[in-house]
């Protein structure tokens, strides 16, 4: 996964090298501040002006790729479990181990890589064609255990950008039973409370989060015991898209649910700004 990744080296290159003096006599603490600030370019620049400074940029990125290593489902994943390969992996946002570490805006007494999962959302797959990939895991004539022909129908635009989308493992509190409506209004207001662009999730971006969670991990998010479903974005003949009901099956994608008591709404933060490719 690629985390801070650097790029060609400025014009300037000299002048940046040259200024070491004034950061070696700045206090350590001081340089790490900095470091954590500086985006992709700026940490290789920084790396060379000295090894002290190198060595900070460094161990924070070993933790960043260890952290990130033991959280994400990213392109090796999907090379490993899905023979798929993603073609270039998009970047992390250089502040993603700070991101992962930070309390859960749902439940601040946990961490979001407690209460969350991180995975990369391929470009080129459908809703119905990562069900051609689930079979491998569940062999089922759509890879879903149960799936409106329909619904597939109209899910099988394909994602045009891969990125990273960070989605809850379970629903927003109170969502629970609400309309969609309501929860999505709930969705806003928890975006302005946390301070962070929290959204919806798509039917391809919560079927992706769950599935490659449980074929890497063996958990199963949303599943039938107790019965939980997430609303998606998607809608089919004024009906909600949900999935959820994860049993030894596989994962159900529906618009017909007599306990709607049992749909709630996942919640997603996406980073799209940093897609390569």
């Amino acid at each position: 996964m690629q985390i801070n990744a650097c790029g060609n080296q400025p014009s300037n290159y000299n002048a940046i090298t040259n200024s070491s003096i004034g950061f070696e006599v700045l206090p350590m603490d001081v340089v790490r501040e900095i470091t954590n600030y500086a985006d992709f370019d700026a940490s290789k620049n920084l790396s060379c002006v000295s090894k002290a400074i190198n060595n900070v940029i460094s161990i924070r990125n070993v933790k960043r790729k260890n952290l990130i290593k033991e959280t994400a489902f990213g392109k090796e994943e999907w090379l490993k479990f899905y023979d798929l390969d993603t073609g270039i992996e998009p970047m992390l946002p250089r502040d993603i181990i700070e991101i992962l570490n930070s309390p859960c805006y749902m439940d601040p007494t946990r961490s979001l890589k407690d209460t969350h999962i991180l995975t990369l959302i391929p470009k080129d797959v459908s809703v119905k064609s990562f069900g051609e990939l689930a079979k491998k895991y569940f062999p089922i004539s759509t890879g879903y255990a149960y799936a409106f022909e329909a619904i597939l129908e109209k899910l099988v635009t394909p994602n045009d950008k891969s990125y990273w989308a960070l989605m809850s493992k379970d629903v927003l509190n109170g969502s629970r039973g609400e309309c969609f409506e309501t929860q999505y209004e709930m969705v806003g207001k928890l975006s302005q409370h946390a301070m962070v662009n929290c959204e919806v999730p798509s039917a391809l971006e919560a079927a992706i989060s769950i599935l490659t969670h449980q074929v890497r991990l063996g958990e199963r998010l949303f599943s039938d015991n107790p019965e939980a479903y997430t609303y998606c974005l998607e809608a089919y003949n004024d009906y909600q898209v949900f999935l959820g009901g994860f049993a030894s099956a596989g994962l159900s994608v529906s618009i017909i649910l007599y306990n709607v008591s049992n749909i709630g709404v996942a919640v997603m933060r996406k980073f799209r700004p940093l897609v390569i490719g």
